[in-house]
This record gives structure tokens, sequence and C-alpha cells, in this order.
């Protein structure tokens, strides 16, 4: 019986400081390093545009991307597509008029032609955001000056979820001058 006690008494010792240990880690790692477990991130666009010539405009692309968690947060790459919104092809202007917007694989979201894309990988932890940070893309495109409203998309893989794709994406739409 007084050895079944002092096992107990050394098993209790052992976990209270198990106990000690974890909730020292984890105090650590969310009140003085301010980490949790997965990041979380802004994207936002702009453009702008300046006339080249009387039939092209230069669109400048600016992108960012802001850590807006408490979790270092690393890019896998980005994906960046510019779409035509308007004046609306021949082919999706007929589709419309009669009714039949041709939605591609069952998105939600009308496949609009596209003029831009790019996408770009990045070296292991080369594109990295401390919590609060900001980072910037810039990207240049020229188009005919006819275009009048452009979609912009934007995609940055989460590599702290590399196995499941998972990432911040942004969708705008722009009227050009």
């Amino acid at each position: 019986m007084e050895n079944l006690k002092t096992c107990f008494e050394i098993l209790e010792t052992a976990l209270t400081g198990m106990a000690i240990i974890v909730g020292g880690f984890w105090t650590y790692m969310l009140f003085i390093k301010k980490r949790e477990k997965y990041p979380r991130a802004l994207v936002s666009h702009r453009i702008f545009e300046k006339n080249l010539t009387d039939q092209k405009k230069l669109l400048h692309l600016f992108i960012e991307i802001e850590n807006i968690g408490n979790v270092l947060l690393s890019v896998g790459y980005y994906n960046i597509q510019i779409c035509q919104v308007l004046p609306l092809e021949k082919e999706l202007e007929n589709s419309i008029k009669n009714n039949k917007v041709p939605y591609r694989n069952d998105s939600p979201e009308i496949p609009w032609p596209v003029l831009f894309k790019k996408k770009k990988e990045f070296k292991e932890k080369s594109c990295e955001l401390e919590p609060k940070e900001k980072d910037k893309f810039n990207l240049d495109i020229i188009v005919d000056k006819n275009i009048k409203t452009v979609q912009v998309y934007s995609y940055f893989k989460n590599e702290s979820k590399d196995k499941h794709n998972i990432g911040w994406d942004n969708t705008t739409f722009h009227d050009l001058k």
C-alpha cells in the first residue's frame, strides 16, 4: 500500500511538472511571441492608368497583402489575373441578351476574357510577413484604350496550409477613364 501511494505521488509530481511546462510554452507563444496557429491576411487592389498612345494605355496594378493576424505569414506563390469586363465581348454579349450567361465548371462567376495572367512562385521562406506587416506587388500591363472596366483577381498561397491549397484571394472591379 505504501509503494502504491509513493507511485501515485511520483506520477502526480510528474504530471504537474508537465502541465507547468506546457502552460508556460503556451503562454510564451500566445502572449509573449503573439503566435497563433494559422496566419490571416487581407489582400487589396488599386489600379493607376496612363495613356501611352492613341490606342494603348498602361495599367499599373498595385496589390497589397497585409498580415492581420498574430502568426508569421508565409506565401508560396501568387496568381494574378486581369480580365476585360467592358466592352462586352460579342459572344458574351449575345449570351447575356439571350439570358444564357456561360458559367464555367459550376463557377458562380462569369468567365470574362483574360487580358493578363501572371504566376510567381517564391523560394522557400522568401516571402514572409511578420504580424501587422504589409508587402506590395506591382504589375504593369498595356491594354487597348477602348477597355472600360476590368476585373482583377489575385490569389496568395498560404504555405502553412500547403497540403490543402488554401490561401488568400480577392476579386475587384475597376472602371477605367
